[in-house]
């Protein structure tokens, strides 16, 4: 009895291993980039993430009401996805780029 419980609880570490995070801008479920699952797979930069998403759903808000040209705000986010894109799988790289980003979305300035 003792090996079985042993073995479910390894079954049951090893797969709660490979689920990964989720991060609030993008679904970390299904076809990846390796990007993408670096994101997933790393607590901080899922956690960037979701503050990178708020910051820029702020600003969109605002901009609905008065505020920059939501299509330059986008076509913002766009060209940092692919400058955050080229970190590839460095974390450094990765953070470094997610506070630069939610720093540049909360003090945007067209």
């Amino acid at each position: 009895m003792v090996r079985i419980s042993a073995a479910i609880v390894s079954f049951l570490a090893v797969a709660a291993a490979a689920i990964p995070a989720s991060a609030a801008s993008f679904n970390c479920y299904g076809h990846l980039t390796r990007t993408e699952a670096t994101i997933c797979g790393h607590a901080r930069l899922s956690g960037l993430d979701s503050q990178m998403a708020s910051a820029y759903k702020s600003l969109i808000r605002v901009a609905a009401s008065s505020g920059p040209s939501i299509s330059s705000i986008q076509a913002n986010q766009r060209l940092w996805i692919g400058y955050r894109n080229r970190c590839g799988t460095n974390v450094s790289c990765l953070t470094t780029q997610y506070v630069q980003q939610i720093d540049d979305l909360r003090n945007y300035a067209p």
